[in-house]
């Protein structure tokens, strides 16, 4: 299997590759239970339960558990803001990888961190959209913890000042 960045690649009998999920539970019609999520993530438990419990905490996230847009990105607790996802988690072997949809103006703070190498390569890697990038960051360390918070901080500020620049640009009829 090889890695790059969150999305693995498993080496097919025939020497192509085929691109893998992004988390480890992608069948739609079967919902994984608690247990077989927490058994999945393994040693990463404790950096998942601190990074969950730092969400609800920090922010005014309500999350679930849902199906991710298709097999491609399968379950993941997903949290979300005033109806808009905030981040999503995904279970993989040992571990979990976080998902950030960062809009250009948090791509232009966060590029003024020091981030580490998962997210620095998740930033690099990720094609920018209209809306922006979508990271996929594998959380493998307590220094992935920290980047995952302090981008998840830049997110939340970039949104609220896009929101004050559009009211006061709608004040002077723009």
């Amino acid at each position: 299997v090889l890695t790059l960045s969150a999305v693995s690649f498993l080496q097919v009998a025939d020497g192509t590759e085929a691109e893998m999920s992004i988390g480890i539970f992608t069948e739609k019609h079967r919902r994984p239970k608690a247990p077989e999520i927490l058994a999945t993530v393994g040693p990463a438990l404790e950096r998942w339960n601190e990074l969950t419990d730092w969400i609800v905490e920090t922010f005014p996230a309500q999350h679930e558990l849902k199906f991710m847009y298709s097999s491609k990105y399968g379950w993941a607790r997903r949290f979300e803001v005033h109806g808009t996802l905030l981040t999503a988690l995904y279970p993989v072997r040992n571990g979990f990888t976080a998902q950030l949809i960062l809009n250009r103006t948090a791509l232009e703070q966060a590029s003024l961190l020091r981030l580490g190498k998962n997210a620095q390569l998740a930033m690099e890697q990720a094609h920018l959209y209209t809306e922006g990038k979508w990271l996929f960051i594998p959380v493998e360390s307590n220094r992935d913890m920290e980047n995952i918070k302090r981008l998840l901080t830049v997110k939340i500020g970039s949104a609220k000042l896009q929101r004050r620049g559009k009211l006061a640009l709608s004040a002077f009829g723009a």
